[in-house]
């Protein structure tokens, strides 16, 4: 796994898309994206509460072995959040990728 800097915005996009296939608890979450990506846990757990008190995700906990699980999922705001950052995402990408082709055998 390589490390990739994150900053807000793409661990906001990653979260919600995790939670765009449906509800997760937290350490199921975190440890999906973190199979993906060299970032810490405690880096998600902020941008899960953020998303909750903008009204994008909602909570519920459900007991498991003696233990409550709490489970995050995209609230209608939450999934329009999603569908806006993806369009954002993909032309944020498009535009890296031809600035590097148009700069590529350039030297610095």
């Amino acid at each position: 796994m390589a490390y990739i800097p994150l900053g807000g915005a793409l661990l906001e996009l990653l979260v919600l898309g995790e939670l765009g296939s449906g509800a997760k608890y937290g350490y199921e979450l975190t440890h999906h994206i973190r199979d993906w990506f060299d970032i810490a846990e405690s880096g998600i757990y902020p941008v899960l509460r953020r998303l909750q008190t903008e009204g994008a995700l909602d909570t519920y906990d459900e007991a498991h072995d003696g233990r409550n699980r709490r489970y995050y999922k995209l609230t209608p705001a939450g999934a329009e959040k999603l569908a806006k950052s993806k369009r954002g995402w993909h032309c944020f990408k498009t535009c890296i990728d031809q600035f590097l082709a148009e700069t590529e055998g350039t030297e610095p």
